[in-house]
């Protein structure tokens, strides 16, 4: 189909964690889950996933699932409450021991817009984030906190990190560029984008881990791969290292399925969240649209080690 370098598949990579994780999301009863975003806290994994209510519904809704279980949080339900309608592709991440998640509200309004809200200790309303001179689609700002000041991942390839200026000011957080590094980096080959959040491989903020998407086209269909990247930063300088081995779930997923939600999509492998626990990485993602997936694996394989 196309001639593509090393690629790790991660269906196998499985442990007691993954099928945990796999089987919370099975009792929930939702149908076609899909994308799984996910935080570790000190009551236990927390997620966010797209899904329908029943066999058909479109299009497919936002829910949280707390780290206690329970059941699932309609975060499309709560947040069209709040006065926004659309949300697309939840991202979870923590904020000290507060959760958030961002979102965005799709690709139908040009342009879209980008949305934070805290999930626990209580639900927010949510915030919008804005930065001049964006683009008229985004998906997902990476979020994370440097010596107490929101700061935000805006894009991987070139680099640009953005500042907050204000914290949730009339509903709405005005966000600045940070100086780029303009010295040319190798980039992976393809279109390079922001998959999971970061999460954090030391305590002071300057090393980071994520798992970023490289795009290719087929026929006018894109295909979507993971690559593990890891973001340092030297003050304001950031600088990320971008794996030299492609993420995919199977062989068989990169053919994609015969069920279609998105008729550009040939097929991927979404990574929508990582977590760093010791020397290992748990990550999520979504295969094709259609099935959620977990994977454990070392942080050494990803490049993510201390000693790198």
């Amino acid at each position: 189909m196309m001639a593509l370098p090393c690629i790790r598949f991660l269906g196998t990579r499985q442990s007691p964690i993954t099928r945990t994780l796999s089987e919370r999301l099975e009792r929930t009863g939702l149908w076609n889950i899909f994308n799984p975003s996910i935080v570790a806290t000190v009551g236990g994994v927390a997620m966010t996933f797209r899904a329908g209510r029943w066999p058909g519904e479109r299009p497919f809704r936002a829910y949280y699932l707390p780290p206690h279980d329970g059941a699932p949080i309609d975060l499309t339900a709560a947040f069209t409450a709040k006065g926004v309608a659309v949300v697309s592709d939840p991202k979870l991440f923590t904020l000290g021991e507060e959760i958030w998640v961002t979102f965005n509200t799709g690709h139908t309004d040009k342009p879209n817009r980008i949305f934070a809200a805290q999930l626990h200790p209580a639900l927010s309303a949510p915030c919008e984030l804005h930065v001049s001179g964006r683009q008229a689609i985004e998906k997902n700002w990476a979020l994370f906190r440097r010596n107490g000041v929101l700061h935000a991942l805006y894009s991987v390839h070139p680099i640009i990190v953005l500042r907050a200026l204000d914290c949730r000011l009339s509903g709405r957080i005005e966000f600045e560029r940070l100086g780029a590094d303009v010295k040319k980096h190798p980039a992976a080959p393809g279109n390079l984008t922001l998959g999971s959040q970061l999460a954090a491989l030391d305590g002071d903020g300057n090393d980071f881990a994520a798992i970023v998407h490289s795009k290719f086209y087929w026929r006018k269909r894109r295909t979507y791969l993971g690559l593990p990247a890891r973001i340092r930063f030297d003050r304001e300088a950031c600088r990320i290292a971008i794996g030299r081995s492609y993420l995919a779930h199977s062989p068989g997923a990169l053919l994609g399925d015969r069920v279609r939600h998105n008729p550009n999509l040939q097929s991927c492998t979404y990574f929508s969240g990582v977590i760093v626990s010791d020397d290992r990485a748990i990550l999520g993602y979504g295969i094709n649209d259609v099935a959620a997936g977990f994977a454990e694996i070392p942080l050494s394989v990803l490049g993510f080690d201390a000693g790198t």
